[in-house]
């Protein structure tokens, strides 16, 4: 049988600038018995020589390199490759405080709980704080029986899981995955950190907790992510979103609240997506061939009829009444001119 405690999978893609801080951080950590296993996912800036010496230098970590497959097929290597009683996730930009994993397993065997939860601080490059986010069922044992409620009054009340969506403010025991053949999903790469949990969820029998802020992620760039929007990122928006309340529903964890408000955000974005083809067309008439197209498509109509007005904005409300009406036209141009004046 391992001694091993708690096995800590780190993907890494081009993270030189970042990746010694967060091993040190792990490294740094007050439990013995951890097993860090970084997966050097085909990086091409140097972070190999950083993992190398580090591998090299501390007996608790392993490096595996690979070509360049995404960070869930990395996880994944990570996961089949663990020897832990429990698993934990990190990544390669952020940092954790010292005491976290030591609290989150003395919790976590004190219950045989399946996955034990901690809270999360969002901060920038400069330590501003810009979310924090606090397991509110810290002082709770949540069984078998009750995680399907509890889950979905988390989702109806917050807007978001048991826990929280990311996978890496939690540890979970490495059998409940092994046993139930529970991996990431590779084949999406928004929202695969929320169907793993949602995965997780479904087959614990114990869910346990700790109220400190223990996990500091590390928002690099914070406004990259809507700033650079393309329509690549856009479409993987929307399938993310469709698996996540493909597998609420089929885990009993589903919300009307949550339903509505996902649908919201893919009527967002496929108005986004009508806006890049504005952009990218070289007429007015490929324009609005090519948004008439995405305002009739089956998406779109779903999206707008389960989505609650209370999550849009004054501007999705209006083209929501307008399609409603199949006033399509009166939809593109407001579109159009909107393009238009932004150039």
């Amino acid at each position: 049988m391992s001694n091993t405690k708690i096995s800590v999978i780190i993907p890494v893609y081009n993270a030189k600038n970042y990746i010694e801080k967060t091993l040190d951080s792990v490294l740094n950590q007050s439990i013995d018995g951890l097993e860090i296993i970084v997966i050097n996912d085909g990086s091409t800036d140097g972070s190999k020589d950083i993992l190398d010496y580090y591998d090299n230098t501390y007996g608790n970590i392993k490096v595996i390199h690979q070509k360049n497959k995404g960070v869930s097929a990395a996880r994944n290597l990570g996961i089949l490759s663990s020897t832990g009683e429990y698993i934990g996730f990190v990544d390669s930009d952020d940092l954790l405080d010292k005491k976290m994993y030591e609290s989150m397993y003395k919790k976590a065997i004190s219950y045989n709980a399946d996955i034990c939860i901690c809270g999360f601080v969002e901060e920038d490059l400069n330590k501003n704080i810009l979310r924090k986010y606090v397991y509110k069922q810290y002082d709770q044992v949540i069984t078998k029986e009750n995680i399907p409620t509890m889950f979905k009054k988390s989702l109806d009340e917050n807007l978001e899981p048991l826990g929280g969506a990311p996978i890496w403010n939690k540890i979970f025991k490495r059998s409940l995955l092994i046993e139930n053949n529970i991996l990431i999903d590779e084949n999406i790469t928004v929202g695969e950190d929320f169907c793993l949990n949602i995965h997780c969820f479904n087959k614990a029998n114990t869910v346990v907790g700790v109220s400190e802020y223990f996990y500091h992620y590390m928002n690099v760039n914070p406004d990259s992510i809507m700033s650079n929007v393309n329509l690549d990122k856009l479409y993987k928006f929307i399938n993310g979103r469709k698996s996540i309340l493909d597998n609420l529903s089929k885990y009993n964890f589903y919300s009307d609240k949550y339903f509505q408000f996902e649908n919201g955000r893919n009527f967002a974005n496929l108005i986004q997506i009508a806006s890049h083809k504005i952009d990218e067309s070289n007429s007015f008439k490929d324009a609005y061939t090519l948004v008439l197209e995405i305002l009739t498509s089956t998406d779109f109509k779903y999206s707008i009829n389960n989505s609650n007005d209370d999550y849009l904005s004054k501007n999705m409300k209006l083209i929501k009444n307008l399609s409603k009406l199949n006033l399509n036209i009166c939809i593109f141009m407001i579109l159009y001119m909107r393009c238009k004046s932004s150039r």
